[in-house]
């Protein structure tokens, strides 16, 4: 799944707004950002309540967390890495390799 040009990421102070647009479903993500090595999360709903709720019931949850995972990294995060959960998406610094 490729969301490039598919998303608009809305920011008000230390949060914001993702819209998502797939296959003609629109869907919308809470954001704010982390602390530490925890750049931003992305909340995300539980897989139970996303099984259930139109339109995010006809779109496969893992497909859809990746690819914003890794189009949010491409175009905020270039030196992140995403992973996520039940209930939210992370991205995170990279930890640089050490220097020997």
């Amino acid at each position: 799944m490729d969301l490039t040009d598919c998303l608009d990421i809305e920011q008000r102070g230390r949060a914001g707004r993702i819209t998502v647009e797939i296959r003609g479903a629109v869907l919308q993500f809470d954001w704010e950002f982390g602390g530490g090595s925890v750049v931003a999360i992305v909340y995300a709903l539980s897989p139970s309540t996303w099984s259930v709720r139109e339109p995010w019931s006809r779109l496969n949850r893992s497909e859809v967390l990746t690819a914003l995972g890794r189009e949010l990294c491409r175009i905020k995060g270039p030196t992140c890495e995403y992973r996520f959960d039940d209930n939210f998406l992370e991205l995170r610094e990279l930890t640089p390799p050490p220097r020997g």
